[in-house]
Order: C-alpha cells, then sequence, then structure tokens
C-alpha cells in the first residue's frame, strides 16, 4: 500500500500497551449503575467507537473488572466466526466505565485518535490481517500478541483527528435511520396489534381509511382449518439453480427444484421460531422451516400478519433448541374477517412494510457508502484538509 508524504505504518504493539479485561458474567451486567461493557457487546451493540452502554454493574462486580481509560482499544478475543474475531470499538470517554472477560485492551501511550484507529481496526483491510492470526473452530480466538503484529497506515495526528471527525458524521446519519427503522418497526406492531387482534369485552369498531371494520363480526378460526402445512426437505443431492433455499435462520442456497409454487407464509420449526415470513413464487425449505399452501377462505398475506401477532416463544416446547411442531401451529386461533376487509387490513400493514423496506435499503445503502468513505481516507487516496 503506498501512502501519502506525512504517513507511516504501524503495528498496533507500537502505540501503546496490552492487558485485558475481566470478570463480569452474564447474570452481573445490571447488577447496579457503573457503566460497562462486555465482550459479546463489542459485536452487537457497538461499531467503531461506543456511544453508550448496554450493561451496567455494581461496585462489587467493579472491583473484578479492569477500569478502562480514555482512548483505550477494545478487542474481543473470543467469537463464532474468524471474519468478526478482533472487531475494535474505542473507549473515548472521561466516564468511569469496565470492561470484562475476553476483551483485550490496548492504552495508547503516543499521541493518536483513538476514533481514527476503531475506525481503521474495522476496515476491510485490517479484517484481512485479523482473519490472518484467528485460531480455533468452533470458538475462535485471536491473542493480544496477535493483535499487535497488525500493521495500520498512522497519518499525522491532526489528519486522523479530521478523519474520524468526517467518518462520525456518518455514523451520526446511521445512528438516526436505525433509531427512525426502530420507531416504524414499534408503530407497525401497534398496527397488527391494532388490526389483527379482537379485544374481549372492548369497542371492537376500527376505521381504516373510510372504512368502518367491526371485529365482533369476525369467525373465530384455528390455523389448522385455513391451510395446509408442508415439511422442509434436504436440499442435498439437487442441482444449483434459481429457486431460493431457505431455513430457520433465513436464505441458504439456490436450487433447481422447488417444494412449493405461489404465496406462502414460513415459520421456522427448530431455531428461530418467531421470524415468519412471506414469499410467493418457488420455494424450497429445509427441515427447520414450515411452509404453507392450500389456503381457505383466507388471503395469505393476512395469515403472515396474524403469524406476526402470535408470541411464538412462549409456545417453544422444547428443553433445548427452541422448537414447534405442526400441530402446535395448527391449533393457533384467531379472528377471521370477511375477505374484503382481510384485503384492506393487507393494504394498510403492507404500507407499512414496504416503507419498513424503504428505510432499511437506505440504511444499506448509507453503510456501504460509509465503508467506500472508509476505504479512501484511511489508505490516503482522499486527503482531509
Amino acid at each position: 500500500m503506498m501512502l501519502p508524504n506525512g504517513w507511516k505504518k504501524v503495528r498496533l504493539s507500537e502505540l501503546g500497551t496490552f492487558s485485558k479485561g475481566c470478570g463480569i458474567k452474564r447474570d452481573e451486567a445490571n447488577s447496579g449503575s457503573i457503566p460497562a461493557i462486555r465482550y459479546g457487546e463489542i459485536y452487537t451493540a457497538h461499531n467503531d467507537y461506543i456511544k453508550q452502554f448496554q450493561s451496567f454493574i455494581s461496585e462489587n462486580v467493579a472491583k473484578e473488572a479492569t477500569l478502562l481509560k480514555n482512548g483505550d482499544l477494545l478487542f474481543s478475543c473470543s467469537g463464532e466466526t474468524k471474519e468478526d474475531i478482533g472487531k475494535c470499538v474505542a473507549f473515548v470517554s472521561n466516564e468511569r466505565a469496565y470492561a470484562g472477560g475476553d476483551i483485550i485492551i490496548l492504552s495508547p501511550t503516543v499521541p493518536c485518535d483513538s476514533k481514527y484507529i476503531g475506525f481503521l481496526c474495522n476496515s476491510s483491510f485490517v479484517n484481512k490481517q485479523r482473519y490472518s492470526f484467528a485460531q480455533g473452530d468452533s470458538i475462535v480466538h485471536i491473542s493480544s500478541e496477535s493483535i499487535g503484529k497488525i500493521e495500520i497506515p498512522f497519518p499525522p495526528l491532526n489528519e486522523q483527528k479530521k478523519i474520524a471527525a468526517m467518518l462520525s458524521v456518518w455514523d451520526s446519519a446511521i445512528e438516526k435511520m436505525e433509531k427512525l427503522i426502530e420507531f416504524k418497526e414499534s408503530q407497525k406492531k401497534s398496527l397488527i396489534k391494532k388490526l389483527i387482534e379482537k379485544q374481549e369485552e372492548k369497542a371492537n369498531k376500527i376505521k381504516v381509511g373510510n372504512v368502518t371494520i367491526d371485529k365482533n363480526k369476525w369467525k373465530h378460526e384455528r390455523i389448522g382449518n385455513v391451510l395446509k402445512i408442508g415439511h422442509g426437505k434436504d436440499y442435498k443431492g439437487l442441482s444449483l439453480g434459481k429457486v431460493p433455499v431457505f431455513g430457520s435462520g433465513g436464505y441458504m442456497t439456490s436450487v433447481d427444484k422447488f417444494l412449493h409454487d405461489g404465496e406462502t407464509v414460513c415459520i421456522g420449526r427448530k431455531g428461530t421460531i418467531d421470524k415468519p415470513f412471506y414469499y410467493k413464487g418457488k420455494i424450497w425449505t429445509v427441515d427447520t422451516l414450515f411452509y404453507t399452501y392450500d389456503f381457505k377462505n383466507v388471503i395469505p398475506k393476512f395469515i403472515y400478519y396474524v403469524f406476526c401477532s402470535i408470541p411464538w416463544k412462549i409456545k417453544n416446547e422444547a428443553g433445548g433448541v427452541p422448537s414447534l411442531t405442526s400441530k402446535i401451529v395448527e391449533n393457533v386461533e384467531f379472528y377471521s374477517p370477511s375477505l374484503p376487509e382481510q384485503q384492506i387490513i393487507v393494504d394498510v400493514l403492507s404500507n407499512a412494510d414496504d416503507e419498513l423496506s424503504l428505510l432499511k435499503q437506505q440504511l444499506e445503502n448509507y453503510k456501504k457508502q460509509k465503508q467506500g468513505l472508509m476505504q479512501k481516507l484511511l489508505t490516503g487516496q482522499w486527503r482531509v484538509k
């Protein structure tokens, strides 16, 4: 990598000293009011630098944890995949806070901007180095010695600060979009509850546009009476093709055969059992995912929204991996409106889905634009004046 004049290449070990986080068990994560970070939260709750904490510990737990200093860089040293191992977040605050176990801490001893380092350590060209140092299969580890060997481009401090400030603007835009999506998803849940569920001993007339819907006239139904449930099958032995294969965890691959062609609502049989989805077209599902077909007096997409209103996790009867049986799904009860009323409800909720899809696409565009900007700024291809 050719670097601009004034930039140099350094190893992370040249920037400071390494230490390790310790303590903070899962059941201690909300034991008090002192901010703390556990290694799993580096993956799930933070990007590049810590904006707000998820865990708050007691004074007793803090005695066994590691106190953070402003500017510390935190790396996850355990994980499930080599692609994610060693993810970094910067701690840029004078707030009293602590780090738990399985976190490697780099405390800078030379002048640097920790936000810049945080952005840099999660960039694609540093990810490749982290991946090469990862060890293990089912549980992946990385050591402080390996993290110390990672080489990064190191511009003058004033340029580091300008780059970090520019990327922070994109982070702010991404965060605002994520909050908007969260708000819209909450609105959609409330709308589903209002339109789908019938409240006993309450007024059940609702106004949808220019139409008044009387839920008191809805028919009490059972899922097994209005559709059939199909079981997924192994796709091994099939050739690659254009038919998507889904499991309870989502899309897997595409093959040349299909189990169902048309509208269907899928729900997890094992694993992720609370994420139903609607699909139209040719589809193949594996054994962990049910599909539905042969709908009677119901619109398939209305059933999808019914499924979205059901707390599937409390219907889990398995001791280990969450599971549903076809009998459990068939015995779910709901109230069925007339077909015209179903269509009105579907139209309203589909509009909400369309808005969410658009916002999520905008979010992905923001993230891609930020990644492209990072590639240019963090390698010196574009300079910040």
